[in-house]
């Protein structure tokens, strides 16, 4: 499975999990998977994710308040869609957990960091590139180490 389609997967079970405690609408969905996740979804994907769950029934919406917000509630066939695949929304909140570990002991800050040096490799001497390059590849071969190795 591609990494779109893993992130939608889990997007699409957490919004889920989410519906079967409370009746949100979708910004604070939003708000939720950035809570548990560390990382921030964009209308542009959750809205979508959230017609489709609508379309195969898994939810409804339950009214619109004033502003036109709508307010999702899972239904009977998506309380049993949870039921049904525990395994994986079991697998969907571990990895949940672990995003949001990962993105605040650093992996934000990496990804940034990585993106500007890609950014601006173009525009760097062959030293600076030289410099870049061997601090990436400590830091990965760090990384590798620790995880296979750990303190050893």
């Amino acid at each position: 499975m591609k990494h779109g389609k893993k992130v939608k997967e889990l997007i699409k079970i957490l919004i889920l999990k989410f519906l079967e405690k409370e009746n949100l609408h979708g910004y604070l969905l939003i708000s939720n998977i950035k809570e548990i996740t560390g990382i921030s979804v964009s209308p542009s994907m959750v809205y979508p994710i959230l017609s489709n769950l609508k379309t195969a029934g898994l939810i409804e919406v339950e009214k619109t308040e004033d502003r036109g917000k709508k307010i999702y509630k899972l239904t009977k066939d998506g309380h049993s869609f949870l039921d049904k695949n525990q395994a994986k929304v079991e697998y969907c909140m571990k990895k949940s957990e672990a995003l949001y570990h990962f993105h605040n002991f650093g992996g934000i800050e990496l990804k940034k960091a990585l993106h500007l040096a890609f950014e601006e490799f173009i525009d760097m001497d062959d030293e600076k590139r030289k410099k870049i390059g061997e601090i990436m590849q400590k830091c990965a071969k760090d990384i590798r180490y620790q995880i296979e190795y750990g303190d050893d």
